[in-house]
């Protein structure tokens, strides 16, 4: 355990017993194309954390869920974090970023917890470093715990979790009296980054903490009867696809004349943009409306009664929501 005389900051080391319980072996860091923006470039020197949810573009809609339910747990953020080398572009700046092994499956969120600074009182977060040992710094540290008692028991910051900055913050207005940025860094540079903070000064300081989380991608159970009394098929979807691409995918036998093209091999896409304009892709929903988007106008044009939808125009686990859901193809003309 190492004290800062300024944090009074419980931190544990990675030690090669505990990383073997968690890392079966370090994470490579490599070169690729980024496929996320954490960083928006504002000018030569200037620039700001991109902090918006990245579940919005999953969801297909507001999140409407808590999404600490799909958080990772420390052994599988532990096998999961890893990281790209990005070059510099007019949409990020040079540097190493995080990202998940999985991103099928996993996604990387970014969330601000926020700790009320306490004079004389360490932070109370233990860290343990996943990938490190290189001259430049460059690693991969997450929380591991939260000491029981400290100013972060309650803060929302949870194991698993990678800071990527911590700003100290004063007043209602949240000045700004210091920040540091830590994005894969590993656990040396964190802890000496940490210690450089400030010391509390007032009872109106709150540490603003930023963090990298890793959740899974929500996924919805779908059950397609195909046909009265034909056979059943049940479909795993991740949330916030579209209903009909997701059947097409997994070579369901749809009633219109695209998705027929489609499995004729004649047309690749076998999509009319789902845009709701011919309403052929009818679809009965007998169970779990509540885990898909509201009909518009319309789309209720084209269908008869409560429960029939185009799924075309139909997103599965919508607002990030998990469940069941059930469906009967109908022929277009009823």
């Amino acid at each position: 355990m190492v004290h800062f005389p300024s944090l009074l900051l419980p931190l544990v080391a990675a030690t090669a017993s505990v990383a073997a319980a968690f890392v079966p072996s370090l994470h490579r860091l490599y070169a690729r194309s980024p496929s996320r923006t954490p960083l928006l470039k504002m000018g030569a020197d200037e620039f700001a954390f991109k902090v918006t949810s990245a579940a919005a573009k999953y969801s297909g809609g507001p999140v409407t869920v808590d999404l600490n339910v799909y958080n990772l747990n420390l052994e599988e953020a532990s096998n999961e974090w890893s990281a790209t080398l990005v070059q510099n572009s007019n949409a990020m700046l040079d540097g190493v970023y995080l990202e998940a092994k999985s991103n099928a499956l996993v996604y990387v969120d970014t969330v601000v917890e926020s700790i009320v600074r306490k004079s004389g009182e360490g932070l109370g977060i233990e860290l343990l470093e996943l990938a490190g040992g290189r001259a430049d710094g460059v690693g991969i540290t997450i929380v591991s715990g939260l000491v029981e008692g400290s100013v972060s028991e309650n803060s929302g910051l949870v194991p698993g979790d990678s800071i990527i900055q911590m700003s100290v913050v004063k007043g209602s207005l949240e000045d700004e009296i210091a920040t540091i940025k830590t994005e894969c860094t590993d656990w040396e540079t964190i802890v000496g980054k940490i210690g450089s903070l400030p010391p509390p000064s007032g009872d109106d300081e709150k540490l603003l903490v930023t963090v990298r989380r890793l959740r899974r991608k929500p996924t919805v159970t779908v059950n397609v009867q195909q046909g009265d009394g034909g056979s059943t098929k049940k479909l795993q979807v991740l949330a916030g696809q579209n209903l009909r691409r997701a059947m097409l995918n997994e070579g369901v036998q749809l009633n219109d004349k695209y998705a027929k093209s489609f499995i004729s091999g004649k047309d690749k896409f076998g999509d009319c943009g789902s845009t709701g304009g011919c309403g052929l892709c009818k679809i009965a929903v007998t169970e779990g409306v509540e885990f898909l988007n509201e009909p518009d106008d319309n789309e209720k044009s084209f269908v008869k009664g409560d429960k029939q939808r185009l799924s075309c125009r139909t997103i599965v686990g919508y607002g990030m929501k998990e469940g069941s859901v059930s469906v009967q193809l109908v022929d277009p003309d009823n």
